[in-house]
């Protein structure tokens, strides 16, 4: 399972950079100390790989990774071809977080060199952390600026869902306004410094909502480059709290620092929003509680007020099934009210259990998963047991099995195993749809 060590959200000037600043970066001070603080305090958490996403990078439509064996540059065109940094790619990964993005719907495009420069927006934040590495971990960038906001947010989500067995961390390079003097680089206009606030408030709310729901002129206006870094990030960044580190507008630009950490103890049963929810929904019915007084449930995020379908499980310590009720389309206005439900049911109103006691449920694991808009395949060659979860219909019977079970090996014994449950005798004429899966689940903290 991969390891988010930390997410960021970090400007790009040159002229922060000492050797191109010649003292001018004294005008930007609270960004450099921000940036000095944010390396120092990440020396000893260095990932295998980090994912940098970049503006200024090669783009097209969608998040475009500009997948490379080697990344190399310098800042000769800011006059400092000695400010030099290079890095080894991560070719393989690249293409394991295309794939998870493009199965979640988001749109993806990508270049492929043996090395690529890197540009300023990657140079300028990797020059702060390469202060403190003792050792380089491997590089990807991807720009997300052909993404839509709403995308860029759901793009940083499923990231989370990303599996590779190892450790990742992100560095959202962007600047904000660059409109907010009369001698900013792209003129004046009034709505970048209210582009700039509600920015910052989203970060420290931590409510994407503000930015996805703003004015379209507000954000046309701004003249910014890094509104989809912020959504990416703030997708990362779900559930968990934000520390804005910084904010200025020196030079008429506006820069941001902020990061959020990933760690063991907040994945605990409380740390993650989906698992707490679907833990307490259940605790609070089994105690009597009014189904409202659900007391600590997180459920302010965007993605909980969205109707999504999902399955709530529930197992024992030693890997024991002992409930599990689901949806496939959602039914209901919100997640958090298709996790509330579930989750109840498959705690009390699974036929094949008896109910759960409140003593039994504190040594269960439950977990949630999260499923994607169903797809109809042609051939069972675009199914993979560990990848999709499927969905077999004939008529009115509709069997369900989601992905990466224990014992669930081949593509043939999911199809047999999805038609025994819809009932289906004879699966000749079956339509197959296939989903994923965004698995959060307690397994690992027990």
């Amino acid at each position: 399972m991969t390891v988010w060590q930390w997410k960021c959200l970090v400007p790009h000037p040159p002229i922060i950079i000492p050797e191109v600043g010649q003292g001018r970066e004294r005008e930007a001070s609270k960004t450099v100390e921000a940036m000095e603080t944010l390396a120092q305090s990440l020396q000893d958490h260095v990932p295998e790989t980090v994912l940098l996403l970049s503006p200024h990078s090669a783009y097209s439509k969608g998040m475009c990774f500009v997948v490379a064996d080697n990344y190399s540059g310098n800042l000769a065109m800011f006059g400092h071809p000695e400010v030099r940094l290079s890095f080894r790619g991560s070719p393989d990964k690249a293409k394991l977080i295309m794939r998870t993005l493009i199965d979640a719907n988001i749109p993806v495009d990508h270049f492929r060199e043996e090395t690529i420069v890197l540009d300023h927006a990657s140079i300028v934040p990797l020059y702060f952390f390469t202060k403190y590495w003792e050792k380089l971990p491997k590089l990807i960038i991807a720009n997300p600026i052909g993404l839509t906001p709403r995308k860029a947010f759901e793009t940083g989500r499923i990231l989370n869902s990303v599996k590779n067995g190892s450790s990742l961390a992100l560095i959202a390079s962007g600047d904000l306004s660059h409109r907010l003097t009369l001698d900013a680089p792209a003129g004046f206009h009034p709505q970048g410094k209210i582009f700039d606030n509600l920015v910052v408030e989203s970060l420290k709310t931590n409510e994407p909502d503000k930015l996805l729901q703003a004015d379209t002129s507000i954000l046309e206006n701004a003249g910014e480059c890094g509104l989809r870094s912020v959504m990416v990030f703030m997708g990362g960044a779900l559930g968990k709290k934000i520390d804005v580190l910084s904010y200025e507008g020196p030079f008429g630009v506006g820069y941001c620092v902020a990061r959020t950490e990933e760690s063991k103890n907040e994945q605990t049963l409380t740390g993650d929003p989906f698992v707490a929810m679907a833990r307490q929904s259940i605790a609070c019915h089994l105690e009597g509680k009014n189904d409202k007084s659900m007391g600590t449930i997180i459920s302010e995020d965007n993605l909980m007020k969205r109707p999504r379908a999902c399955f709530v499980s529930l197992k024992t310590s030693e890997g024991q099934l002992r409930g599990c009720i689901g949806t496939v389309t959602p039914l209901r206005e919100s997640l958090a009210e298709e996790i509330f439900d579930n989750s109840i049911s498959a705690a009390t109103r699974d036929p094949r259990f008896p109910p759960v006691s409140r003593r039994e449920l504190d040594e269960l694991l439950v977990s949630v998963d999260i499923l994607s808009e169903p797809y109809e395949v042609d051939n069972i060659e675009d199914l993979d047991v560990k990848r999709f979860g499927i969905i077999v219909e004939k008529g009115y019977r509709r069997g369900v099995l989601l992905p990466d079970l224990d014992g669930v090996t081949n593509i043939e014994q999911q199809i047999a195993i999805a038609t025994s449950k819809a009932g289906i005798s004879d699966p000749k004429g079956i339509i197959i749809y296939r989903f994923t899966v965004e698995r959060h689940s307690e397994k690992e903290q027990k």
